[in-house]
């Protein structure tokens, strides 16, 4: 017996509770109890003795599908059950003459059935075997068919040869009506149990459900009565099509046998019925067949004349509801030349086949209706194919593909009312990524349309934030403006739109840009009426926007300019002060209350003040910040004595980067650097000797190597997150993966080809235990090679930069390992920056080993360690794990909670980047005499590796972007080369200096 049809036979009997019991006198609750555990008593023993049988507990394979051991009942010889007990008594003697004389485990088994059965009967009555739910369908126990009455069907001669009939229990206030069927043989006979495939305490619905019945008895009788699935599936369509005929049941079934036995009795009869419709949906068998996807069916009804030319009500033929099935059932159809010329024709909505598949997303049904011979210029309501699929959620690569490779000029395919491109008019982000990916570079991004509105125009009036991502990923002028002059900021602020105003800013969209009335992004934020007004203004000005000219008109109090507004209908005498009670209704102003016109300008400073940021989890103790205030003062000290020395040592100082793993959380260091490279006014990555980089940071510092800009990488990162995490299960595709890195970075670029600045990638050998951090470096000890070798420095040409950064970054249960031997760097070190202290510290002693000259030892001039975010502090709860007897079956869920809180604690202690990695690599630094500097933006939400919700990304780089601000106001009047988000500025005091060291120690170390 399969799985399922024991599933589908396993009755469920009703609660004891609610059982109503056939006793004369009502039982005690002690009596109650007494039966119950009786009857338990005997129900303990019987899976441990059936599991010991050896042998089969029931010889007669017709009833080992069923869950009870039911007898075959004995009939008159006008089909009747004898109502004496004479009858089954002589059955019985039967039954104990083929019983097996000699002891076996069968009879154990069989008796044990019997105990079962008996104590079922005692604690719930005659009617145990009635299952709770009305739909289950069980055997019908022949003793019990005594105490029940027929009235379906009421001839008796009628019911002696029916299979169907409705019973009710005589003795009961309240009957259940129970539907049955008795499967019979060709001849008429019973060679099965009856089974109760209904009940209901509603006469009516018993009684409908018997009439559909009879009008579908042919299909029961092609039915197998064991399995009792089918029977299920059978009687799920009646109730679901309560109005369909008995063919369109057998189309939706795949019924063969029934249209095979109506061809028989006449080509007429069957013709007839295919062209029977159903109600309401307006089907025919052969769409019926088609749309449940029975090629085998289909194939058959073809062959018997079917006509796939039928519509439903919409005009959609058999070629279209195929289009939504499979390529395999559009074959079996084009297999008959009466549907060739159903491949162009149109439905009621002006859609050919064609159309419909790629509504459906379905790139096999596309090429396959493309190979038949589909017509690429149909219009659908005045689109193209291609222009359709753009418009389709779900669209995917292969069905831009299919159409591009059948028509490839429809690419600059262009809208003849709006001069719209394939960019512009895509719906959706799948088919926008979809397309970009496979021809972005025949594409020009910055096309525009009549109106003079790019794609990211177009979508920020949709407000489309998705498409703007994937827009902005591949390199859309975000400052492009329209025949209004407004760009795609001046369009999301309008919007009110605060999420794509916050992304297009952190994109680096021009904040101040002007359309062609002189409007600025932040004068028509100041003038909006919607909730979102304040924090819109707020949100340009902590990215730089700046107030209205004095001259300019309409201004409100957010964007006015100080002198402008002084001069506005008051008098020079009035320009010092304005009274709070004063009105500025007059002036069509909505102005807040200020005593003079410098708090005006102030009020950039209350939007900036109100921005204080939040606070990293881990805060420096006033211990910390003295000694870090002390390594400062000292490396200050060194660089001055080194100027007025002329330079002499400059060669030895160098500057440490150390970047953190963290999936797409990268995201966030790259925003931090952008903040950095702001300050500096030139590029970040030039002020750093030495770097080190695990997994995502890996990525950050390899880029940053080959000479890519951070816009570059922020962009990389975006077309990742797409590319990569699109799937719903784990690991990702490799293949995708190291496609997407060697198409990136180049798939012979060795770590050798960026010498500069020195490049250490972290990554775990898991091919031996205990598992061994190791890296990947663009340099070697001054050192033989055997040395080098045994100390872990590979050749740097034989290391390619995509390999290594795929190594580094090849997360366990996100990513395959790396030749069955490199996983994730960040399992041992996360924050790499101990790990480029102790780098340097062997860098030193491998020239003290070959007795090379002080005077090339390297001295640290700081360290910046920049982290992927960090979240505030959680509660957690129930660490204790018991895992004694009484705790394990008094409360195991409390059990199970603790063990999940100790994974979340080992995993994040063995990727930790915050806490002690911190404090140790500050100490050490401190010890040294060298200033360390710790960035790591606060995130109000713990964003996991490989998140690609767009909303969350968008949040997140937001509250980077906040975060660097924060830091830089609030320690920025506290000694300029140790403000927090820009401590590595201490380069920017002698930036003259920092260059020639760049190229001093490119030549000094080998």
């Amino acid at each position: 017996m399969t799985s399922s049809q024991t599933s589908a036979s396993v009755a469920i009997p009703r609660k004891f509770s609610t059982r109503s019991r056939n006793t004369t006198n009502g039982d005690s609750s002690d009596e109650d109890e007494e039966k119950f555990a009786s009857a338990m008593g005997s129900l303990e023993l019987l899976p441990i003795l059936l599991k010991r049988s050896e042998s089969p507990p029931l010889k007669s394979p017709s009833l080992q599908s069923y869950t009870t051991t039911l007898p075959s009942p004995v009939r008159n010889e006008n089909g009747t059950i004898p109502e004496e007990e004479g009858g089954f008594e002589e059955d019985n003697r039967l039954e104990e003459q083929q019983r097996p004389r000699v002891f076996s485990m069968s009879m154990v088994s069989q008796k044990l059935i019997d105990m079962y059965s008996s104590a079922k009967e005692r604690m719930w009555g005659e009617d145990y075997w009635v299952p709770n739910d009305p739909s289950t369908i069980v055997p019908f126990p022949i003793d019990a068919l005594r105490s029940y009455q027929r009235i379906l069907p009421e001839d008796d001669d009628e019911a002696r040869a029916s299979v169907f009939s409705v019973f009710y229990r005589r003795d009961e206030e309240s009957p259940i009506y129970h539907v049955t069927f008795t499967p019979k043989d060709s001849k008429g006979k019973q060679d099965t149990p009856t089974l109760s495939i209904f009940r209901s305490k509603d006469t009516n619905a018993a009684s409908e459900l018997y009439q559909s019945c009879l009008l579908c008895r042919e299909l029961f009788a092609q039915l197998d009565p064991s399995n009792l699935n089918e029977i299920s599936s059978l009687l799920r369509k009646f109730e679901h099509h309560p109005l369909w005929h008995a063919v369109h049941i057998a189309a939706r079934m795949g019924n063969i046998d029934f249209f095979v036995e109506k061809q028989k009795e006449g080509e007429d009869k069957l013709k007839k019925l295919l062209s029977t419709m159903s109600h309401p949906e307006g089907l025919y068998p052969l769409i019926i067949a088609v749309q449940s996807n029975r090629v085998a069916l289909v194939d058959k009804l073809l062959a018997m004349g079917a006509d796939p030319s039928l519509t439903d009500v919409n005009g959609n033929n058999a070629m279209h509801f195929a289009s939504l099935v499979s390529s395999q059932m559009l074959e079996t159809l084009w297999k008959y030349e009466t549907t060739h010329e159903l491949v162009n024709r149109m439905n009621a909505d002006g859609c050919t086949p064609l159309f419909v598949a790629i509504r459906n997303a379905s790139p096999l049904c596309t090429s396959t209706l493309i190979h038949f011979g589909a017509s690429l210029n149909a219009r659908c309501k005045g689109n193209s194919p291609l222009f359709e699929a753009m418009q389709s959620t779900g669209t995917t690569i292969s069905v831009i593909e299919s159409l591009l490779k059948a028509s490839p000029d429809s690419l600059m395919e262009r809208d003849s009312l709006t001069g719209n491109s394939l960019l512009h008019v895509a719906l959706f982000k799948q088919p926008l990524v979809a397309l970009l990916h496979l021809h972005s570079n025949k594409l020009d991004i910055n096309t525009v349309n009549f109106a003079g509105q790019s794609a990211l125009h177009v979508n920020a009036y949709r407000e489309n934030l998705g498409c703007v991502f994937s827009l902005a990923a591949n390199g859309i002028n975000l400052d492009l403006q329209d025949i209004n002059g407004d760009s795609a900021l001046h369009i999301a602020v309008t919007k009110s739109n605060l999420m794509i105003t916050r992304v297009l800013l952190c994109l680096g969209a021009n904040v101040n840009v002007k359309n062609r009335h002189g409007d600025t992004p932040r004068h028509l934020a100041a003038k909006l009426h919607t909730e979102a007004r304040k924090e819109l203004v707020r949100s340009l000005v902590i990215c730089g926007a700046e107030r209205c000219e004095i001259d300019k008109m309409g201004c409100r109090s957010e964007c006015a300019n100080a002198l402008s507004r002084n001069g506005l209908g008051h008098s020079s005498s009035s320009a010092g002060t304005m009274s709070k009670g004063a009105s500025t209704d007059s002036l069509g102003f909505d102005m807040i209350e200020v005593e003079s016109t410098a708090t005006l300008t102030s009020i950039d400073e209350q939007f900036l003040e109100d921005l204080t940021g939040k606070e990293p989890a881990v805060k420096d103790a006033p211990t910390h910040e003295f000694r870090q205030q002390l390594c400062c003062n000292m490396v200050r000290k060194r660089a001055q004595e080194s100027r007025k020395k002329g330079g002499e040592g400059e060669n030895r100082m160098i500057c440490l980067l150390a970047l953190d793993g963290g999936g797409i959380r990268g995201l966030v260091t790259i925003q931090i650097l952008l903040a950095l490279e702001k300050m500096l006014g030139d590029r970040v990555y030039d002020y750093f000797d030495w770097v080190a980089g695990t997994s995502t940071g890996s990525y950050v510092a390899g880029g940053l190597a080959q000479g890519k800009s951070l816009r570059d990488l922020q962009h990389i990162y975006l077309r990742y997150k797409d590319a990569i995490f699109e799937s719903w299960t784990r690991p990702y595709n490799t293949e995708v993966v190291e496609q997407f890195m060697q198409q990136e970075l180049g798939a012979e670029c060795t770590l050798a080809d960026v010498p500069w600045p020195r490049l250490m990638v972290s990554t775990v050998r898991c091919d031996v235990f205990p598992v061994k951090l190791e890296f990947f470096r663009n340099y070697r000890l001054p050192l033989s090679e055997e040395e080098n070798e045994k100390l872990g420095f590979a050749k740097p040409t034989e290391v390619k930069l995509w390999k290594a950064l795929r190594c580094s970054s090849a997360a366990p249960t996100f990513f395959a390992s790396v030749d069955g031997k490199y996983i994730d760097g960040g399992l041992i070190a996360n924050n790499p920056a101990l790990d480029l202290i102790a780098e340097t510290h062997l860098w030193n002693t491998a020239l003290q080993y070959t007795e090379q000259p002080d005077s090339d030892q390297l001295t640290i001039g700081c360290l910046l360690s920049i982290g992927t975010g960090v979240i505030e502090p959680q509660p957690m709860s129930m660490m204790d794990i018991n895992l004694s007897h009484l705790s394990l079956v008094g409360n195991p869920f409390s059990v199970v909670a603790a063990m999940k809180n100790l994974g979340v604690i080992l995993l994040d202690q063995v990727t930790a980047t915050e806490g002690v990695p911190v404090s140790r690599s500050r100490s050490w630094c401190h010890s040294l005499g060298v200033p360390y500097f710790r960035l790591c933006a606060p995130l109000s939400k713990d964003v996991q590796l490989d998140t690609k919700n767009d909303p969350e990304i968008a949040q997140m780089m937001w509250e980077a972007m906040e975060y660097t601000l924060a830091a830089r106001r609030k320690l920025g009047s506290w000694w300029s080369c140790s403000a927090c988000w820009a401590r590595v500025s201490i380069a920017a005091i002698f930036s003259a200096r920092w260059k020639p060291v760049r190229a001093i120690c490119k030549l000094k170390l080998p």
